[in-house]
């Protein structure tokens, strides 16, 4: 497709069979996003399942509902994220026995590199190699 402005973007939604027009719709349509707004919401599932979209305020409501959607789940889903965070990472502080991201790193996050040769694959990934 290639770049296109805001307004050759329109005119691409209207010959894919959505209505648009107005500033109103251009502004929504700038603050979304092509990609992110109609292109990602174009079918459900996988491509043959096409969305029967046929007016851009229908786009813009499915755009709205899925930002609402996240905005209720985003509080929850930071609790969770910074406490596995935390987790692995004090994890990882106690198996590499250092304080320093370099003896992290090389002791525990790629410490599979250091297994010799005929380690299994499990092996490596589980760090018991005797």
């Amino acid at each position: 497709m290639g770049y296109k402005t805001t307004d050759a973007l329109m005119r691409h939604l209207r010959n894919s069979g959505i209505t648009i027009s107005g500033g109103k719709q251009k502004r929504q349509l700038i603050n979304t996003g092509y990609f992110h707004g109609y292109k990602g919401y174009r079918f459900f599932g996988n491509s043959q399942r096409r969305l029967p979209f046929v007016t851009y305020d229908e786009v813009y409501a499915t755009i709205q509902y899925d930002s609402d959607l996240k905005a209720l789940l985003y509080g929850k889903m930071m609790f969770i994220e910074t406490a596995v965070k935390n987790i692995v990472l004090e994890s990882i502080l106690v198996n590499a026995n250092s304080e320093t991201i370099q003896d992290m790193y090389d002791k525990v996050v790629s410490s599979y590199n250091n297994a010799p040769p005929s380690a299994t694959t499990e092996q490596k990934k589980c760090n018991k190699v005797s």
